[in-house]
């Protein structure tokens, strides 16, 4: 009876009868207290329910004791680290801000997320990447309550305690799949598969005996039993560190917070880290109705040194300018372009105006992106009547997650040559790739546009057709790689000089799948896609580097498997029209993003992925993006350059050719490279009174390693 009113009061709580709730859930805990004393895991379960309703009609005083009455309670029963225990300590924070305890708040609330993250990070190391992503990190609605109680606040130590929760909070699968791509490269003995084995069980048990609870032990013997558990699966953990690189790598990013981050900010640079949130107050007594998703800045300067927090706005408002602009940009055209800026100047109104008055002195600027920020080029933004951001600066360099500030491992061998993929013969058979070397010579440059809108509506169905002048920027890229060598490297370095260039039926997933692990290098210039996740082409706007052409319905089904972005979105290599002849999907002329990620790239200072929209996909809450950029830092990559939106091929070859010529003879770094081939474009456009719209010149930006 105690359990049927607990849930009773909590759906009429559901649907704003909170009177009746209130009556429901005392009762509950009334009866519980009589059938079962004063000291059991249900009547905490009661008494955090009853809290939380009578946090939401008001009553915070209330709210707070039942809240503690519930917490000393799951504290004797399943200790302090918990996931049940961070729940109650979540709806505690909530009661004590309605008192305006925010100090008190925040800490418990930080408290309550850090046992969420640890829970989430033992599940993930123990589930396939698929369903790691697809599992629901409880945490997050914790750091949401984080966020909202540190919004708007100006004390320094709140504000860096709030980022240091989020600082940690990102990307945790990511790290998690690429440490264990690290280690399986690196585990060349027996001893190190096992020690690997023995971590996985050791985590599955104890995440086995977190999820189905105390069972039949009281409660001093299940705390016992979790105790025991962690510590077996601290141990075995260690034991797998002593000997895996990549164990230790992962190790040590996860222990980066804002401290580290703080001491690793280059001088002269600014951070800036955008979160969006959906805020908690939104839930109160008060507050039944409103925007609940928001976004928030913390920025940090080097030049200060105080981190701050900047309120932005409404989450809905901010999606749909994104939206809108990027719709705007990616069809150029005379009629869209005052529209295009006005959208821009909104944009860049509500993102970015309000954080530069933090970022004074700062002439370079990180940015971590969330939500459907991760989609904007921010140098790319207007900037008053005929300019744009990047021509007023700072220059800026993106970092999936704050961690990638903090150099990490760097016992990679460095990576020596360029490889560089470019004009795949889409319609080359198995035979034909399996029979040629690596030609060399000149496509034709008939001029093809790389962002013609598709209107082919299954995967199964798309053929693409040639691109002539990527196999052009492939060669122009190797001819710029090989004159740097040759004037600036003695002739013993003549192996860093290599400089291969796959074309024609040659450019195939097995050229290079063997070529590209151990280059410094490696850029790809051909089709790309993303696609949903019923695999169709998305809304028309998720275009290849040229359009794609309808074959009749009666053509083999060859698209990749549906259940994850990894597989949904990827690049157009050799034989890739001729697809149904291909003995495995392994060398189907489709390098999905999945496979992508499973290469050894640990050498690779730059992959640059020279087809439209490859920093696109599918956005995964506090994972970021899923599609190739992904992939390609899984792989190892430090650096990865992509596009956010599909690209017209003369502009981008020009962008390519500027791009490296700052790099090899300008000596510029990452985002001093990117910054200067954006410029060179915009600037040759505008001398020639032809369009300035970004399209020509924005759609690429660099993530990953500045340096």
């Amino acid at each position: 009876m105690a359990e049927a009113l607990n849930n009773l009061g909590v759906v009429m709580r559901g649907v704003g009868l909170d009177t009746v709730a209130l009556g429901h859930l005392r009762e509950a805990v009334a009866i519980e207290e009589r059938a079962e004393g004063l000291n059991d895991l249900s009547l905490a379960l009661y008494l955090t329910n009853l809290g939380r309703t009578l946090h939401e009609t008001g009553a915070y005083a209330a709210a707070r004791d039942t809240l503690d009455r519930a917490l000393a309670i799951r504290r004797t029963w399943q200790g302090d680290a918990h996931p049940d225990v961070a729940w109650t300590m979540s709806e505690l924070a909530q009661a004590l801000s309605g008192l305006r305890d925010s100090t008190s708040a925040l800490t418990v609330a930080c408290d309550a997320e850090r046992i969420h993250r640890d829970h989430f990070r033992l599940l993930a190391r123990a589930l396939p990447e698929r369903s790691a992503l697809g599992f629901s990190y409880g945490g997050a609605w914790v750091l949401d309550r984080v966020l909202t109680l540190a919004a708007g606040r100006r004390d320094s130590a709140a504000i860096a305690l709030a980022w240091d929760a989020l600082i940690r909070s990102r990307a945790m699968v990511l790290d998690e799949i690429a440490t264990r791509h690290r280690i399986v490269l690196a585990a060349t003995d027996s001893a190190t598969t096992a020690l690997a084995s023995a971590s996985v069980r050791a985590g599955e048990g104890l995440a086995t005996l977190l999820t189905r609870g105390a069972g039949s032990r009281g409660p001093g013997a299940y705390a016992a039993a979790l105790d025991s558990a962690r510590r077996a699966q601290r141990l075995a953990e260690q034991a797998l560190a002593e000997r895996s690189a990549g164990l230790r790598g992962q190790l040590a990013r996860s222990a980066i917070g804002y401290p580290q981050l703080a001491g690793a900010l280059p001088p002269g640079w600014g951070l800036v880290a955008y979160a969006r949130y959906s805020d908690a107050s939104v839930h109160g007594p008060r507050s039944r109705t409103g925007e609940a998703a928001r976004y928030a800045a913390f920025v940090l300067s080097g030049t200060q040194g105080r981190p701050g927090v900047v309120p932005l706005g409404g989450g809905s408002t901010i999606d749909s300018l994104v939206t809108m602009w990027r719709e705007q940009v990616e069809s150029p055209s005379p009629k869209l372009a005052a529209r295009a800026r006005a959208t821009g100047l909104a944009l860049e109104r509500r993102i970015w105006e309000p954080v530069t008055a933090r970022l004074a002195g700062a002439d370079r600027v990180f940015i971590v992106a969330d939500g459907a920020l991760q989609l904007v080029s921010f140098a790319a933004l207007p900037s008053g009547a005929s300019r744009y951001e990047i021509e007023r600066g700072p220059t800026l360099q993106y970092l999936s997650a704050e961690r990638d500030l903090v150099p990490g491992d760097t016992s990679a061998a460095r990576g020596r040559g360029l490889l560089a993929l470019g004009n795949p013969d889409y319609d080359a058979s198995p035979e034909r790739m399996a029979s040629v070397s690596f030609p060399g010579g000149h496509p034709s440059t008939t001029s093809v546009y790389r962002g013609t809108p598709s209107d082919c509506p299954d995967f199964r169905n798309a053929r693409w057709p040639p691109l002539p002048s990527t196999g052009v920027e492939a060669n122009d890229v190797a001819e710029a790689w090989r004159r740097h060598a040759t004037g600036d490297r003695t002739a013993t370095a003549a192996v860093e000089l290599d400089a291969t260039v796959l074309s024609g039926a040659a450019a195939s997933e097995a050229a290079f799948r063997a070529q590209a692990p151990g280059r410094e290098v490696v850029h790809l210039a051909t089709h790309g896609f993303f696609l949903s996740g019923s695999c169709a082409l998305v809304s028309g706007r998720s275009r290849g580097i040229a359009a794609m052409v309808s074959v009749p319905k009666t053509a083999p089904p060859a698209a990749p498997p549906a259940g994850g972005p990894l597989r949904l979105s990827g690049l157009v290599l050799a034989g890739a029209n001729r697809r149904d002849l291909a003995a495995t999907s392994a060398d189907d002329g489709i390098l999905t993003a999945e496979e992508a990620a499973t290469l050894d790239l640990r050498s690779v200072d730059w992959a640059v992925l020279s087809a439209c929209e490859t920093g696109v996909g599918d956005v995964s809450g506090w994972e970021g993006v899923q599609g190739l950029r992904r992939a390609f830092q899984v792989a190892g990559a430090h650096t990865v350059i992509m596009s956010l939106w599909p690209l017209e091929d003369r502009s981008a070859r020009d962008w390519m050719r500027a791009l490296y010529r700052a790099r090899l003879e300008r000596h510029l770094d990452t985002p001093g490279s990117v910054r200067q081939a954006a410029l060179e474009v915009l600037e040759r456009r505008r001398s020639r009174h032809l369009d300035t719209s970004p399209f020509y010149w924005g759609a690429f930006v660099a993530v990953g390693d500045w340096r």
